[in-house]
């Protein structure tokens, strides 16, 4: 018997022992084209060719066995990085192309819970579970980057009133609810010479 993997190449000429036959013996491969499916996994029958010293010639019939390659060993899928601006939403499932992967292979997303913070720009490496039909796994990690949104658009700072008597002094600078705005922003006015008359 011969036994080969899918995809595999074989050899059925060493499959009779010609120790125990006349010397000047040969053997021959003349299975017919086709006949042997290397991959599909399944059982064929080969055909050699025996020839002795005289000429004489015996055909033999040589069980062939193609055995299954487990897809997630004959399968490479390669991830592509996901984007996702801070605090938002993202998928890694379509971050593997599974076009070049056996028909009915899932995606699942297996990172675990807190790995990726989007509240924080930043690199981050999720994890997905890919699924063949064969019932092989392939963990695949996926570059995740967090990209930071500028502050002056994720930020709307509230105005507080200010309240000067006239002819008086009035800062604008102090005048904004801290609560709105991140740490460490700073304030500037910017209000042009003769908009507020306090006369």
């Amino acid at each position: 018997t011969e036994t080969v993997t899918e995809d595999g190449t074989y050899d059925l000429t060493d499959n009779i022992d010609v120790t125990k036959l006349p010397e000047g013996t040969t053997v021959k491969d003349v299975t017919p084209a086709d006949t042997i499916d290397t991959s599909k996994a399944g059982n064929y029958t080969g055909i050699v060719e025996v020839t002795y010293p005289d000429g004489t010639k015996t055909i033999v019939e040589v069980p062939v066995i193609v055995t299954d390659v487990p897809d997630n060993t004959e399968n490479s899928p390669i991830s592509t990085v996901e984007t996702v601006t801070e605090d938002g939403t993202y998928d890694l499932t379509d971050n593997v192309d599974i076009s070049k992967l056996p028909a009915g292979t899932t995606v699942e997303d297996v990172t675990p819970s807190g790995a990726i913070d989007t509240s924080k720009a930043g690199n981050y490496t999720g994890i997905v579970e890919v699924t063949y039909p064969d019932g092989t796994t392939t963990i695949i990690e996926v570059p995740v980057v967090v990209t930071d949104i500028a502050d002056n658009t994720e930020n709307t700072p509230k105005a507080i009133t200010e309240t000067v008597v006239e002819d008086g002094n009035y800062d604008l600078t102090d005048n904004i609810d801290l609560t709105t705005v991140p740490e460490g922003t700073s304030f500037k006015d910017v209000t042009p010479a003769g908009v507020i008359n306090v006369a």
